[in-house]
């Protein structure tokens, strides 16, 4: 939510979360796989 509603850097989202960067890439990619394999259950 941070990334693309507050329209927030990977880098500052990690700031924010007071996470390392890598952990905070890490989140960010298992969060959009899980989100397009629920939109891609819901479409077919």
């Amino acid at each position: 939510m941070l990334k693309y509603f507050n329209d927030l850097t990977i880098n500052e989202v990690a700031q924010v979360l007071k996470y390392p960067l890598g952990t905070a890439k890490t989140y960010l990619n298992k969060g959009l796989n899980k989100l397009r394999n629920i939109m891609r259950r819901d479409v077919v």
